[in-house]
């Protein structure tokens, strides 16, 4: 009798032994899987970020450029970046933001040791628009060009374009660019946008592919002549 007792005994301390290891592998395992997540959630909900960085200036005293910065809902950092100096008084402001996505990775700096000078945006956009008017009218006019050839059924427009279809117009839905200056959407503003504010590498790729759509010839293989030759697709 007494044997049974003890190996009765023997059994559940091995069924707790088991038990307990089992329950600490599933422990060890859980922390493993979602200890991260965890910590991620509650880093998440203690900090904030910063999302924007801005200047502001006033050439009146520090307090309205301070005042300037919170009219804006940023946050002023203490101090005049040009304490010391006869220029204008200058705050940096900033925002925060509780979105991990949202927060600024990388921060360049431009060295302005030669001074720098205010001005309107919407000014300065008129006076980069006026500058390039000879550019904007040619853009413009290929454009015009290009659309009467695709409609007039020309391949090298039709191959124009599907190029120009590579490309979205934010403005408009991202309808593609082909589509929305053949649909006789695109005006004189448009075009102006696209040449002074798109980068250069977007209009290199516009105009590259309007000189497709303005060729009133395409290359072709000509059995009597026996080689490729050039004729007009009209």
């Amino acid at each position: 009798m007494m044997w049974n007792t003890r190996k009765k005994s023997i059994r559940i301390i091995r069924v707790l032994t088991c038990f307990i290891l089992i329950f600490g592998l599933f422990v060890t395992g859980s922390i493993r899987e979602y200890g991260p997540i965890v910590a991620r959630a509650v880093e998440d909900a203690n900090v904030t970020y910063v999302s924007d960085v801005r200047l502001f200036y006033s050439t009146e005293s520090l307090d309205d450029a301070v005042e300037a910065c919170k009219q804006a809902d940023y946050v002023p950092v203490d101090g005049n970046l040009n304490a010391g100096t006869s220029r204008n008084n200058v705050v940096m402001g900033y925002k925060e933001t509780e979105d991990r996505d949202e927060a600024i990775c990388s921060i360049r700096l431009l060295a302005m040791d030669d001074g720098y000078e205010m001005k309107d945006f919407s000014e300065l956009q008129k006076e980069y628009e006026s500058s390039n008017s000879s550019v904007i009218d040619t853009v413009e006019a290929a454009a015009l060009e290009f659309k009467a050839n695709y409609e007039a059924g020309s391949p090298k427009a039709d191959l124009a374009y599907k190029g120009l279809n590579l490309i979205n117009v934010p403005e408009a839905g991202d309808k593609l660019l082909g589509d929305y200056i053949v649909d006789g959407d695109a005006d004189h503003d448009f075009y102006a946008k696209v040449v002074t504010r798109s980068s250069t590498g977007t209009v290199g790729i516009i105009l590259n592919n309007l000189s497709i759509g303005l060729s009133a010839y395409e290359n072709e293989y000509d059995d009597e002549e026996g080689g490729i030759v050039s004729k007009s697709w009209a």
